[in-house]
């Protein structure tokens, strides 16, 4: 694939030195969540710089940088995402996660904490960035305090790069 930067990189067979932090916060600051059914553009990106401001601190950075893979082969919504037919698309997004969480010295798996502010950040976008529905979610789970207010992709981009900077540069 061209990325952003003008490299060639090839997601199955991704290494280390492919990963590029400018290249992964314009991505994902130009991939909207749930298709772009949302109320008004809402970010990859904006979702995982709010998330950062959710979980402990030190959870940040691996929450800033939980969907780094979706740069790398996108992302499907649920229900298709976890369909038995798709266990081929989870073993190509698992492997660029390997593979990312390695440069970035994250934790091989995903954090439980991590898990579950994801799930609670999607509750919390179903209440600011989605219309009303009556869609099955399963257990309601409260939603952060926080609203989620509109920022256009690249104000998001500096935002996300903002953080991880925050995040990684010494103090």
């Amino acid at each position: 694939m061209h990325t952003y930067n003008g490299k060639r990189v090839y997601p199955l067979d991704l290494k280390e030195e492919d990963i590029d932090i400018n290249v992964i916060a314009h991505s994902l600051a130009l991939q909207n969540r749930y298709l772009g059914h949302t109320i008004f553009p809402y970010s990859v990106a904006q979702h995982s710089w709010l998330m950062s401001y959710e979980v402990p601190e030190e959870y940040a950075f691996e929450a800033l940088m939980h969907d780094v893979a979706e740069v790398y082969c996108g992302d499907m919504i649920r229900p298709i995402k976890y369909h038995p037919k798709m266990a081929a698309f989870k073993d190509i997004e698992r492997n660029i996660d390997v593979v990312f969480r390695k440069r970035f010295g994250l934790p091989e798996e995903m954090s439980q904490v991590i898990k579950e502010a994801d799930t609670r950040m999607a509750w919390t976008e179903r209440r600011d960035v989605l219309f009303p529905s009556h869609a099955d979610w399963g257990p309601a789970i409260e939603p952060y305090s926080t609203k989620i207010k509109p920022l256009d992709w690249m104000g998001a981009k500096i935002k996300f790069l903002n953080r991880f900077n925050q995040l990684t540069l010494p103090a």
